[in-house]
């Protein structure tokens, strides 16, 4: 009995990479979406009550052909200081684009601009519109999950420069007794003296579904930012996972307590430095990434874009790496699918044995065994040609279930063995892992070549060429029947077995290549058809073996 071992290892992980790498496609789904209604500040900015009432709106992304019903959503908030930068900065794009081919649902917000910079009020009504904007953006993020699939309890915050005073005062302002004086109704500290207006409680803004804690993320990451004061942050506020990213040459927004841009006109502001150190002293577990000597979004940009003067450079990947490791890690155990690491076939005798290893195993309801294989039709006569044409009807069918060991997150190995092998040339094999919550992914592939274990060809076969249409290769199977005369009738040529020849012809009839010209002894056969000198089109290939003949066509498609 002859004994066949396959092995095949994946390196590469089935399901763990989701979420880390990019497996989807980004696509914009919703442009220009209205998130809520807001009174926006009218240019010059001076006037508080010059005010319009406009719609928010934000770009959403989501991974094309992804099937999950839950998944984690993160928010984009843009820098500009509060007077420039939009939805459309670059970098806030690739953020978006880049975490949604990774799984996630993202959204690029616009928030309010305006600020009279001179006055220290305007300055704190300022970012008091973004905070409320940020806070209603994941309101309504919350009260339309169910359309755009989204998991509530795994929605972030990302903020770049003004977008991190957001996201840092969402989790650390989130009391009204915290509201900075100047957001009441007051006077102007300098021209016109005239009186403004109350510009309301945190979620005063449509929509007011989800108010109050409602109206944060999970956990935010934020680069080059700063808050109002180190006070604000109380240890009841400390559920929430933070990642700093700064500069310790921050001059725009300070690595410590400063003015923004150094300018006098406006309050000290309180940067990672002091937040950092702070956390400390209250005992609470963050995430920081700070550089000696970088300077204000030190990845390349200015204000959000990237130009010949300011070009991208190599902190981009460190930075979007330490991003998408920091969501990763702060995601519900729930979302985390099963990492496969490796998935091996061995065959024994008349038995496929399947073994693969797990390195997580949470989420993990179990694994249904799928095989699928060449079968052929009934013979029958092909029109116009000599001899029997065979039909590949290839199908997925599942063969067992393997049960998961559920939210554990240790290592497990797992094993499978196909008894009932079908007498073919070859078989694949896939896991369909599915989750607790029914959702399931299928793994890689593996193909077990068996040729080796079949019994000898009763008949002449030429298989249809796969794949087909092809660019530039294809690859084409046929069968050597033994001879059934009594041995001492043949002739010492045909006890050498049959005199084989395959040839690939153009459609006037021409020979173009010849890939097979020599005697076979009976078995299964294939060879390899390399086309990349020859032009697009249709071409036949003939198989002459002794007296049978078999011509089929294939497609050369560059």
């Amino acid at each position: 009995m002859i004994r066949l071992v396959i092995i095949i290892i994946f390196t590469s992980q089935m399901f763990a990479q989701r979420y880390l790498d990019s497996t989807f496609i980004p696509v914009q789904t919703h442009t220009n979406q209205a998130y809520a209604t807001a009174p926006k500040l009218n240019a010059p900015w001076t006037d508080e009550n010059n005010t319009t009432e406009v719609d928010l709106t934000m770009h959403i992304f989501q991974p094309e052909g992804d099937t999950e019903d839950s998944r984690p959503a993160v928010l984009m908030f843009h820098s500009g200081a509060f007077v420039s930068g939009s939805k459309e900065n670059e970098d806030m794009i690739k953020f978006c684009k880049n975490l949604t081919g990774k799984g996630y649902v993202t959204a690029s917000v616009q928030y309010r601009l305006g600020m009279n910079s001179v006055s220290q009020v305007s300055g704190e009504r300022a970012v008091y519109r973004g905070i409320q904007d940020g806070r209603a953006a994941v309101r309504y993020i919350k009260s339309n999950a169910a359309a755009l699939k989204i998991d509530t309890a795994n929605i972030f915050m990302l903020g770049s420069s003004a977008g991190s005073f957001i996201a840092l005062h969402n989790l650390f302002m989130n009391e009204e007794s915290e509201r900075p004086a100047g957001t009441f109704a007051t006077n102007y500290d300098i021209y016109p003296f005239s009186a403004i207006p109350d510009l309301g409680t945190l979620d005063a803004i449509e929509p007011s579904l989800n108010s109050g804690k409602g109206s944060h993320p999970k956990a935010i990451a934020v680069m080059w930012g700063a808050l109002q004061n180190t006070t604000l942050i109380l240890p009841e506020d400390l559920n929430y996972p933070v990642l700093l990213i700064h500069g310790k040459a921050d001059g725009t927004v300070p690595f410590g307590v400063g003015a923004p841009f150094g300018w006098s006109g406006f309050p000290d502001t309180y940067g990672s430095s002091p937040i950092s150190m702070h956390f400390d002293d209250l005992g609470f577990a963050y995430n920081s990434y700070f550089v000696d000597d970088e300077d204000h979004e030190f990845y390349g940009c200015y204000n959000g874009n990237w130009d010949d003067a300011h070009p991208i450079n190599s902190y981009w990947n460190i930075i979007l790496t330490k991003v998408t490791n920091f969501f990763y890690n702060n995601l519900d155990e729930s979302l985390l699918p099963v990492e496969l690491t490796n998935f091996t076939a061995n065959i024994s005798e008349r038995n496929v044995e399947l073994e693969w290893k797990t390195a997580t195993e949470v989420n993990n309801y179990g694994f249904e065994v799928e095989r699928q294989y060449q079968v052929s039709s009934p013979p029958r006569l092909a029109g116009g040609e000599t001899g029997i044409e065979y039909q590949d009807s290839s199908n997925w069918e599942t063969i067992g279930f393997v049960q998961g060991h559920g939210t554990t997150n240790s290592p497990k190995n797992y094993e499978f063995t196909d008894s009932e092998l079908p007498n073919v040339e070859s078989v694949d094999y896939r896991l369909k892992q599915i989750d607790l919550d029914g959702n399931f992914e299928y793994s890689d592939i593996v193909t077990v070549g068996t040729k080796n274990l079949l019994s000898q060809p009763t008949e002449f076969v030429l298989h249809q060429n796969y794949p087909n249409p092809f660019n530039p290769t294809t690859t084409i199977k046929y069968k050597i029947p033994a001879l059934t005369r009594p041995s001492d009738t043949l002739s010492p040529r045909e006890r050498d077995g049959v005199r084989v020849s395959i040839s690939i012809y153009n459609t006037l009839g021409q020979q173009v290549a010849a890939l097979v010209n020599e005697q076979k002894e009976p078995g299964n056969y294939e060879t390899e058809f390399d086309a990349s000198k020859l032009a697009s089109g249709i071409y036949f290939y003939r198989l002459q073996a002794g007296n049978f003949t078999s011509v089929k066509k294939l497609m050369l498609m560059k």
